[in-house]
């Protein structure tokens, strides 16, 4: 088995880990029920944080997304492996946007780091691209491009660009609530991927 393979299977699976952890945080949270603190710093990923902003949660506000939080540089670091093999599969339909995707997650850790806020979002434009991509692929259903897609698109729109704009409300926490599951099944596809072939 080639080491691109199990890394992506690697980074697949921790990604997924990860994103459900947080979804059983937010879970736990509505039942109040504590999270002890060590658990908390995996739980809150950005996007989980923007979700607990649109929801209201006490003690929670966007000042929240402008503390660095090492959970954020793990997001980016396995999702930037995964885009190296989505990269690898998909360069011959698109070398250009394909090149322009994988270098995201890089650029958004040295801008996380730098700004302290900034540069998280580059992972919700590179897995744009890659589902789109996708849609042109022989390797990835077109189901999987359109998860991927919406997925994207809600993260986005709702997460970042919602949350920016507008107060917290329960559209823009749909969306992302919408979006995140979305993702849970978009990286679970793509690890499926890697398993079958």
């Amino acid at each position: 088995m080639k080491i691109e393979k199990i890394t992506t299977i690697i980074s697949s699976i921790i990604i997924e880990v990860l994103l459900l952890v947080g979804l059983l945080g937010v879970g736990l949270s509505t039942q109040n029920i504590s999270i002890p603190k060590w658990l908390e710093s995996i739980v809150d990923n950005w996007l989980i944080l923007l979700l607990k902003i649109n929801l209201r949660f006490e003690n929670i506000t966007s000042q929240s997304l402008q503390e660095l939080h090492i959970i954020d540089f793990i997001f980016l670091l396995f999702i930037g492996m995964i885009f190296i093999r989505l990269m690898q599969r998909l360069r011959a339909i698109n070398r250009v946007f394909t090149y322009l995707a994988v270098l995201s997650p890089p650029l958004g850790a040295f801008t996380l780091w730098i700004t302290k806020t900034a540069g998280r979002s580059g992972l919700l434009i590179g897995a744009l691209i890659f589902s789109i991509i996708m849609l042109w692929s022989n390797e990835y259903s077109k189901a999987l491009s359109i998860i991927g897609l919406g997925g994207s698109v809600f993260l986005f729109i709702g997460g970042d660009i919602g949350t920016t704009f507008f107060p917290p409300n329960i559209i823009v926490s749909a969306m992302i609530m919408n979006g995140y599951i979305l993702w849970i099944i978009w990286y679970g596809g793509i690890l499926f991927t890697e398993l079958r072939n």
